[in-house]
């Protein structure tokens, strides 16, 4: 099951890349800033009115909701405010553990007749099934049909079993550990062993620290079943439950089944106490230099800690929409300043978050170049003094403004086709925050309540409490081959910085419109419909076709995705680095006469995103906004079509980001085996290598961008496709003033092919690299085969059992590893080919084991076909799935744009549906024959070092 991500507040990624940064206790602050006004009065928020909410005579809560997206689906959850924090030391990993044995048997569900259940009713183990352990919560989620009450009953069934009757069978036990033994080993990395370290010192002392989720691995292989079994039956209380309903269902009929399964649940006495975890403030700032051999980033942060604080009152709203407009002031700051060619830091941001259950903090961090870790942390430190000398302008305080209330008013917008999942979420954290929760139209009147009445003086005194808080932690993250400052030198910059003279911020103010001038408009030629499918395609005047799909499956979403054939491969091998990395080069620069700071600027208050692609074969723009700013898309879109800007410092600042990922991509044991799995397979072709240090320091600005205006400039042989929630007669003459205004010609380019070829036969890759006792094992199976829909299909059909067979037997049976992965497809360019890939990792001990055993399931499916139960199983599944794709507008863009890449008749997509029926034991023996040959393959595996 997954694990869950809050942890400790630091995510691998924060850990690694950098950290937090906070501010010195200085007293340069005036009075007037300090001097606060009498606080409001502390009313109560309001509750959501669209929840039905109570707690049963035992003390188990509940949360209801009708909501009908996805259609005749619902989100069922069971939440325990419980987690690895109230173990026992000698149960540290076992409330992880109870959650496991969740879904290897409760009374109505013996063994793994769970899983087998979730799969016949057509429910994905992970994406529809799944649990996750965190510090104070275990929480149980099941996303279930709602068209059979049979099935919505026994879901309910299940989540009464986790409440109060796992089965906790021995020889399920003695499986299990095994399993969360490969989980363990899974998170064995230098990620891992970083964010431990940071956390420790970040919070010492602390119980959240002691006590994490996945546990101590000689507990969880040895612990007697009683030490289980007891974490059990301490905490899983129905006073210390909640159950939460969300979906297309009947709310009053679901509080009946809730009320008449658990309220006859007993708490056993009083309960045990829960132990302290108060985490003590310190007055002081600390410093910590952590190095890893694996570690391939330099970054460096401060932490400023504070006591949790509640979220109950106005007030509470009011402080968290304070300190939303700082970290969003500062946080444009930063990346201004980033974005200079001499800035000693690549990248760099801060938020202010809940570290554990009980400590808040604002973190603040920069990756810093490498060599100048001090010079990033003065620089960091430099802005946050900055705005402690100087406060914020009114400029920026209005843009952030704007900026919040406009989110909220998208997620009113889009509430009526939100998914259930997060509506449910968001109740589970309310109840094990002991929260109020609004819901997302309280937010929102809460946010237009509240913006007004802010002023300077209160973000400006919401910073200064932050920055003077004494307890803060400094610390910096980099590889183990670099030379990196001592403590002593780390704090040196911090107590320099604090003490700089700094003149007051410049916010440059942007003027005039995205568009300097209004293109020329050209026209829609023709138009065709495609009724079956509910299609309008549109042909320009400039040779490009425009496809619409209007939808109203979210109200507050548009997607665009334009494509034309030719990519890269037309690049010559001596351009071809400039190519790659044309278009991040372009997006990293701005448009028109706009850098990315005044572009920013500019679409502030919009929801809107546009980046321009180019990959090997073809190159298009991909862009989303909410439907009010359809135009602001269709304006960018037109800029990067059109108008790409030449910045020499926005090319240096992103020569300096690659050239620093490259120079450390070796570092990394994953990066290190696919360079060296592409080196060998494909014999060192340029087009399949990493960039390396020397391609990218030889990058040629104007070869880039040439390049970039040959693909983007004429969109003759352009399809744009559209999806969401759009209406045609507006969008036309949108469509004709930015789309077909842009140069197109009759070109029909090519792509080319570079001919990097896969090996025949068996090809044996063995790379060692890294320090965790893990092997990574990679079988490719490839080959020529002609492209057809049903040839797609029998390759999506394989995967589907493979990913199923293999998790039985690799994960339940034999516990060798936590999770495979099966990916692969057709291919139709530059030829038909397919591939398909299984992938794991695993004690490097066991690799041959593993190994054998996934040619031993391919060797049965081949000689033996599989069970009439797998094969319902899988239609089920695929039923269940594509009935949920159909209302998905992702699904559609993909769909569309695929077919009129390749100029296949769209109306196949509605066969995807029937293809249910293409599921039988015989189709997968001859599919597993055709692609699955035992003479065609890749064997790579990372051993460890």
């Amino acid at each position: 099951m997954k694990k869950d991500k809050r942890a400790v507040g630091l995510s691998v990624a924060l850990v690694i890349a950098s950290s937090v940064a906070g501010c010195a206790p200085r007293q340069a602050a005036t009075a007037a800033a300090r001097a606060a006004p009498a606080p409001p009065p502390a009313r109560a928020l309001v509750r959501d009115p669209a929840l039905t909410t109570g707690v049963l005579s035992n003390g188990l809560t509940y949360f209801l909701r009708r909501h009908a997206q996805p259609e005749q689906r619902a989100f069922l959850m069971l939440v325990v405010r419980a987690g690895s924090v109230l173990e026992d030391d000698d149960q540290r990993g076992l409330a992880h553990f109870v959650e496991h044995m969740a879904f290897s048997g409760t009374r109505r569900f013996p063994k793994n007749e769970l899983v087998a259940f979730f799969e016949r009713s057509g429910m994905q183990f992970g994406a529809d099934a799944n649990a996750f352990t965190g510090l104070d919560r275990t929480i149980y989620m099941l996303q279930v049909p709602t068209d059979s009450p049979t099935l919505l009953s026994s879901a309910f069934d299940v989540l009464e079993d986790w409440a109060s009757a796992l089965s906790f069978a021995p020889a399920e036990v003695t499986q299990e550990r095994a399993v969360i033994e490969a989980e363990w080993l899974r998170g064995r990395n230098a990620g891992q062993r970083l964010q431990e370290l940071a956390q420790a010192f970040l919070l010492p002392g602390s119980r959240y620290v002691e006590r994490r989720p996945i546990g101590q691995k000689d507990i969880i292989l040895h612990a007697p079943l009683e030490r289980i079994t007891s974490f059990y039956s301490d905490w899983y209380r129905p006073d210390n439950m909640a159950v939460i309903a969300v979906g297309d269902l009947d709310v009053a009929a679901t509080l009946q089944a809730i009320t008449t399964r658990f309220g006859a649940l007993k708490n056993s006495g009083p309960g045990r106490q829960r132990p302290s975890t108060q985490q003590p403030q310190l007055a002081e700032t600390r410093a910590l230099v952590i190095s890893d051999a694996e570690a391939s980033s330099l970054g460096v942060s401060v932490t400023v800690k504070t006591t949790a604080r509640p979220y109950l009152t106005e007030a509470d709203e009011r402080r968290r929409l304070l300190e939303g407009l700082v970290v969003g002031m500062i946080n444009r700051r930063l990346s201004v300043l980033s974005k200079q060619p001499d800035a000693p830091f690549l990248s760099a941001g801060g938020d202010v978050v809940r570290l554990t259950p009980v400590t808040d903090a604002y973190q603040a961090h920069a990756m810093a170049r490498t060599g100048h870790a001090e010079a990033a942390l003065r620089a960091l430190w430099g802005e946050l003094e900055r705005v402690r000398q100087h406060g914020f302008l009114p400029g920026e305080l209005d843009r952030s403004k704007t900026d919040v209330t406009r989110q909220r008013e998208r997620v009113v917008a889009a509430l009526s086709t939100a998914p259930s999942r997060e509506l449910a979420l968001r109740a589970a954290e309310a109840f094990v925050q002991e929260e109020a929760l609004l819901g997302p139209a309280g937010e929102l009147s809460m946010a237009q309540s509240l913006l007004p009445g802010i002023t300077l003086a209160d973000v400006n005194r919401a910073a200064l409490e932050w920055l003077s808080i004494p307890d803060r932690s400094l610390l910096l993250v980099g590889p183990a081959r670099d030379s990196l400052p001592k403590v002593a030198e780390l704090l040196a910059a911090l107590h320099a910085a604090e003490k700089l003279v700094l003149t007051p911020y410049v916010d440059r103010v942007s003027e005039g419109a995205l568009l300097a001038a209004e293109p020329s408009a050209g026209s829609i030629v023709h138009e065709a419909v495609v009724p079956e499918i509910g299609v309008i395609v549109w042909t320009l005047s400039n040779g490009a076709k425009v496809v619409l799909k209007p939808t109203d499956f979210k109200q507050d979403e548009l997607l665009e995705q334009s494509i034309s054939s030719g990519g890269h491969s037309l690049a010559s091998d001596a351009d071809f680095a400039a190519a790659a990395l044309a278009t991040s080069i372009v997006i990293s620069s701005g448009v028109g006469s706009h850098d990315v700071d005044a572009l920013g600027k500019l679409l502030s208050g919009k929801v809107v995103s546009a980046f321009p692609w180019i990959s090997e074969h073809e190159e298009g723009v991909r862009g989303s906004a909410s439907p009010k700013d359809t135009e602001a898309l269709l304006q960018l879109m037109h800029l990067y079509l059109t108008a790409p800007r030449r910045d020499e410092g926005a090319f240096a600042t992103l020569r300096s980001q690659q050239r620093q990922a490259a120079e450390n991509r070796d570092l990394n044991p994953l990066a290190y085996f696919g360079d060296a799995m592409s080196k060998q397979l494909y014999d060192g072709h340029l087009r399949r290598q990493a960039l390396s240090v020397e391609m990218i320091d030889a990058l040629d600005l104007d070869a880039a961008l040439k390049f970039y205006r040959e693909r983007l400039g004429d969109v003759g042989d352009f399809t744009f496709v559209f999806v969401g929630k759009l209406d045609p007669l507006s969008l036309r003459p949108l469509v004709e003033r930015y789309l077909a205004s842009v140069p197109g010609s009759a070109r029909a380019d090519r792509w080319r092919d570079v001919r990097a070829y896969l090996p025949k036969g068996v090809e044996e890759v063995r790379v060692r690299r890294g320090q965790a006792p893990k092997s990574q094992v990679g079988l490719l199976f490839h080959g020529n085969a002609e492209w057809s829909a049903d040839a797609e299909d029998d390759l999506r059909m394989l995967r589907g059992y493979l990913e199923t067979r293999l998790r039985e037997v690799i994960r339940e049976e034999k516990g060798g590893s936590y999770g495979i992965s099966v990916q692969g497809g057709l291919s139709r360019r530059p030829r038909s080919e397919y591939m398909l890939s299984i992938g794991f990792d695993c004690p490097p001990t066991r690799v041959d084991e593993l190994k054998k055993a996934v040619f031993d399931v391919i060797a049965e499916l081949k000689t033996k076909g599989t069970s009439a139960d797998t094969v319902q199983k899988l239609k089920e599944l695929r039923r269940r799935r594509f009935q949920t794709a159909f209302r998905e507008n992702g699904f559609w863009l993909e769909a569309l744009v695929d077919h009129y890449k390749f100029g296949t008749d769209p109306r196949a997509i509605l066969d995807l549906e029937k293809s249910t029926e293409r599921v039988s034991s015989a189709a997968l023996q001859r599919i597993a024959k055709t692609y699955l040959d035992e003479q065609q393959y890749v064997d790579a595996v990372l051993l460890p070092e």
